[in-house]
Formats: C-alpha cells, structure tokens, sequence
C-alpha cells in the first residue's frame, strides 16, 4: 500500500462516512458489520493494509470418550510469528460467522500485537481481559467480551491470505479504515483515485458547514449541494 496515501487518509482523518459513500456510488469495496466496534477506546481512528488470520471450528475426534487434546499448536500462529514489525498493518481475524462465544484475542495477545506495531485490531467475534485492553492505545475491535478462549473448539485455518467476518472477505493487503462511524474496507488498486474524491467531497462538505453554520448566508449553499452531489 502507498504510504503517502495513508499519510493523506491519516493526516486528515478521512471519514469512513465520506468513503461509503463513494464506495456505494462505485460498487466497489464493503462494510463491516456496525456490531464490531471498539471495546476499549472512546475515538479513535487507524488505516492500513490487512494482515488476515482465518479461523475454523476444531473437529472432535471419533473416541467421544477419550480426552479431546490440546489445540494450543492449531491456534499459535494467530500471534503471526513471521511478522517482526507491523508498522502500517491491521491484525484482522474471522471464521465466516460472529464468534461470540470464544475469544479470538486477549489482553496478551493484543498487547503483543501494540508491541509489534499494529495500527488496530479486528475481530469477527469476541475478545476477553478487559482491563488489558483499556490499557492500550492500539484501538481492539469486537463484537463483545467473553472470558473463554478457543482452546479445543476453534483452530487458525490460514494466516496471510484472507478471512470472512459476517459474510464479509477481506482479503490480506486490502485496505482497513476505521472510525467511530464504522470500519471499510477497499481493495488497494481503487485507493489513489478514491482518496482524491474523498478529499473533495470533504472539502465541499466544510463549506456548507461553514453556510449552514452561519445564518445570515445561506445564498450559495443549494450550489454547494449540488457541486456535492455531482462529485
């Protein structure tokens, strides 16, 4: 991904608002599902380029008498052990549906991943330790808290290559930006012409702010829409 673009997205906090709206226009990219949000910080907003974990249910074995083994080494590579710096990059994890019963992450986990250097953290389903979590800056993304892990009902699938959330695909280098609005996500190729618009459309919504803001000059502000509907 260009980090110049990101730089732009960042700088000037871009609203996921503002890129749904082109993202619907285009027919292009998609939207996480609004009950994955942030569990730990009241703002915030990050963009990178996705870093992909694939979840799947562990099957049992045929003995139903005989103690289920640990899965310990099915799930150690969700702690991604080829990535050394994520600088730039967003840790996201699915299994097709909400995994609201098990944590896909912790507080140790999402402190490893703040080490490494992710800009944030997006799980299809749950995540535990609170008190963890509110301790860090990186922003921890999940539909709710549940103190069980996934040892011995879930195992990782596939790391760096994609993941579903909710019947969502995203697939690793697509492109992750998220707010207090929600969370989009765009295929890296679109970025450099969408971040443009993006920038124009906001800076034309600025304007009628400013109009709307001010009650004595609502002259120019029908011209305004509809320069803002044309973009």
């Amino acid at each position: 991904m260009n980090k110049s673009l990101t730089e732009l997205i960042k700088s000037n906090k871009i609203s996921t608002s503002t890129f749904a709206d082109i993202m619907d226009a285009k027919g292009i990219g998609s939207v996480i599902c609004r009950s994955i949000k942030s569990v730990n910080t009241e703002q915030h907003y990050f963009v990178g380029e996705a870093y992909t974990i694939e979840w799947e249910r562990v099957r049992k074995t045929g003995n139903i008498s005989e103690s289920q083994p640990s899965t310990w080494h099915q799930v150690k590579n969700f702690l991604v052990p080829d990535i050394h710096s994520a600088d730039g990059l967003v840790y996201v994890a699915g299994g097709g549906h909400l995994i609201k019963e098990e944590a896909l992450a912790g507080g140790l986990s999402c402190s490893y991943f703040a080490k490494l250097g992710f800009e944030g953290v997006v799980l299809g389903g749950a995540v535990r330790d609170v008190s963890e979590l509110k301790a860090l800056a990186m922003p921890v993304l999940a539909t709710n808290f549940t103190p069980v892990d996934t040892q011995g009902s879930y195992r990782v699938k596939s790391v760096g290559d994609s993941c579903m959330i909710d019947g969502c695909l995203i697939k690793t280098k697509d492109v992750i930006i998220s707010d207090a609005n929600g969370t989009v996500i765009l295929p890296p190729d679109v970025l450099k012409d969408i971040v443009y618009l993006a920038l124009e459309i906001e800076k034309t919504e600025r304007e009628i702010l400013d109009i709307l803001h001010d009650k004595h000059d609502t002259r120019s502000l029908i011209t305004l829409v509809e320069e803002r509907n044309r973009i």
